[in-house]
């Protein structure tokens, strides 16, 4: 019994190892965000995309094109993967500018897509107050207000 618990611990020590420290991803800015920072959001939409998925590139354009309609949610744009210059240099193609580049992150580890469960891209998750409280394959302002109410 003594073995099997030391073996047990041992295991939780690998495979949980990020509870102890915050993580943080690169941001477009040269600056990073935290999980933390993410999770103290009341409202937080990360959209978890790639610059290879067609269907990553359009919704990404309506969401920069809609911003004004998110006013009170905090919106992530997750890069799931990618390198840095990659990223960057669709950035720049797209002319991604000020907020947009601030919270463009690159997880590049997946830790996001591990912790949240992403299967497919692009995958939009809904936190409140750091909870996940949705999560889905498209975005419609129907399925905002259902999910967050209307302010």
């Amino acid at each position: 019994m003594k073995k099997f618990c030391i073996i047990f611990f041992t295991l939780l020590l690998i495979w949980f190892p990020a509870g102890a420290r915050d993580v943080s991803f690169p941001n477009l800015s040269g600056g990073e965000i935290s999980y933390e920072e993410i999770k103290m959001m009341p409202k937080a939409i990360l959209f978890v995309w790639t610059t290879w998925c067609p269907h990553c590139r359009e919704e990404l354009d309506k969401l920069r094109k809609k911003s004004i309609f998110f006013e009170n949610i905090s919106i992530f744009y997750v890069n799931a993967g990618e390198a840095m210059n990659k990223v960057e240099k669709y950035a720049d193609y797209k002319d991604f500018a000020g907020t947009t580049r601030e919270r463009t992150i690159l997880d590049s580890n997946s830790y996001l897509v591990r912790r949240f469960s992403v299967s497919a891209v692009p995958t939009y998750i809904f936190l409140k107050n750091g909870e996940i409280v949705g999560k889905t394959y498209f975005l419609t302002e129907k399925l905002i207000e259902k999910i967050y109410g209307v302010d």
